[in-house]
């Protein structure tokens, strides 16, 4: 009898052993990927249509305007120095901000967020963000899971400004690991 009550804190030891030793005990070193500034892109978009076209032409429906941003990210995730090297997935946008350089209405003078003026959609992975969100909700259209891969996300203007006449939109990204960076439209002119 004392041997098969000996023999069971053995085993569970045993197993302990197993699964500690399996894993990546030591604290994981880690480079993030640097985001390079010329690798993010802007253009207009008109949207009258049943999807959003690129509008190369500087005269846009206020009614009907978006932005697309198209990026290049090598992968969004860091490189683990554990045993095992391995790669963890992060998001690398921790925040949005889209902006006109000129007064937008009343409430929105030059350089005020326009956020809660525009949604967006993830056009490079419709399973992770298949519609329209609010851009706060929106941060998961910025992960990119595979090497040299373009991201696409466009942004809809909901709310037309109260004027006609030119504006200048500016997307502001802050990122986990670095500077934010800024990306601008050309100067437009709604009508």
């Amino acid at each position: 009898m004392p041997t098969k009550i000996t023999f069971l804190p053995a085993l569970m030891m045993a197993f302990l052993a197993i699964f500690t030793t399996s894993s990546c005990q030591e604290p994981c070193d880690f480079s993030p990927y640097q985001i390079d500034q010329y690798k993010w892109r802007i253009f207009e978009l008109e949207n009258s249509g049943a999807e959003p076209i690129i509008e190369y032409n500087s005269i846009i429906s206020k009614e009907h305007f978006g932005l697309r941003i198209q990026y290049e990210m090598p992968i969004a995730g860091q490189l683990k120095t554990c045993p095992d090297n391995y790669y963890e997935f992060y998001d690398p946008v921790i925040d949005v901000m889209v902006y006109a350089m000129q007064d937008f209405d009343d409430t929105h003078p030059a350089g005020v967020s326009l956020n809660d003026y525009f949604i967006a959609r993830n056009l490079s992975d419709r399973t992770n963000l298949p519609y329209y969100q609010p851009i706060s909700e929106s941060l998961s259209a910025f992960i990119k899971y595979s090497y040299n891969s373009v991201g696409t996300v466009d942004l809809i203007l909901i709310q037309p400004p109260g004027h006609q006449g030119p504006f200048q939109f500016k997307v502001k990204l802050k990122f986990s690991y670095q500077d934010p960076i800024i990306i601008s439209s050309r100067t437009i002119t709604f009508y």
